[in-house]
């Protein structure tokens, strides 16, 4: 995650220039991407734990205000023109729940 806000904050200028696009959905991008991430086979067992665990909300519901939390960050961020260090935003989001519970191991691993 820190590895991509210096890419980001390196391209602060052309990143916020694109955020402001009509033709780019770029909350749309960020929610696409840390879904790619999240929800890959490998990591969809240990995203509903630490969404059941965070919250006591239907799953797509968890997952909404989860998704929705990390890009608006993101975006504050850039839109802000990225003043924060990578390692404050990385806090910053590290410090929104409780993700301790993403290490959850399932019973078949």
């Amino acid at each position: 995650m820190l590895a991509n806000f210096y890419i980001l904050r390196s391209n602060e200028r052309l990143i916020n220039a694109l955020s402001q696009s009509h033709y780019i959905d770029f909350r749309g991008a960020i929610r696409e991407f840390l879904s790619s991430i999240i929800l890959t086979e490998n990591q969809k067992e240990k995203t509903r734990h630490f969404l059941s665990e965070n919250f006591q909300i239907p799953h797509k519901y968890a997952l909404e205000i989860f998704l929705s939390s990390i890009e608006g960050i993101i975006s504050l961020w850039i839109a802000g023109g990225a003043q924060e260090e990578p390692e404050e935003i990385t806090d910053i989001i590290l410090s929104t729940y409780n993700y301790e519970h993403w290490s959850y191991e399932s019973k078949e691993d």
